[in-house]
């Protein structure tokens, strides 16, 4: 019996924040990539999150696991982006989401045109808030060819969305 050679997976997470930091954790724990690439515009952050999830590689059930610190250029051999990069609302503003959307407009119309250099077709899925708005933004302004995935529609009809229109 022969070896079987398996093709070893990417991910690209931009954003590592409380969020994207979370998306790498998950990731890792569920083996979603045999190498994994941090992008954020704090190039300490990316560097921070991919050497603390490095040694933290020997709790996966990945066999050399890489994850790295990266830019951009990273997303054009990715076979899938989470983008989870964009402010908060701070404490004390107003929960405003069109505020949160002005902010993260500009944001992620950054990072499309980063990502955009690379790769239009690679899937791209987006958690950064307000998901309609900068979904609609990412789908419509940059020639991306694959559909642009929100994060929501994964979780419709279950009882985190439900708790979460329960709490708007």
């Amino acid at each position: 019996m022969g070896v079987i050679k398996m093709k070893m997976s990417k991910l690209a997470i931009i954003g590592l924040g409380h969020v994207g930091s979370a998306v790498l954790t998950q990731a890792m724990a569920m083996n979603l990539a045999a190498e994994i690439v941090c992008i954020d515009i704090n190039e300490k952050v990316a560097h921070g999150e991919a050497l603390d999830a490095t040694h933290a590689t020997p709790c996966t059930y990945v066999p050399g696991m890489k994850v790295y610190s990266g830019d951009f250029s990273q997303c054009k051999d990715a076979d899938i982006i989470i983008c989870s990069g964009g402010p908060s609302i701070l404490p004390g503003e107003k929960l405003d989401r069109l505020i949160l959307a002005e902010r993260n407009v500009k944001v992620i119309g950054e990072i499309m045109t980063e990502v955009t250099k690379y790769t239009k077709n690679t899937p791209f899925i987006m958690i950064t808030n307000p998901l309609d708005v900068t979904t609609y933004l990412a789908a419509t302004k940059f020639g991306y060819e694959k559909e642009i995935i929100r994060y929501r529609d994964y979780f419709r009809n279950t009882s985190l969305k439900t708790h979460h229109s329960k709490s708007l």
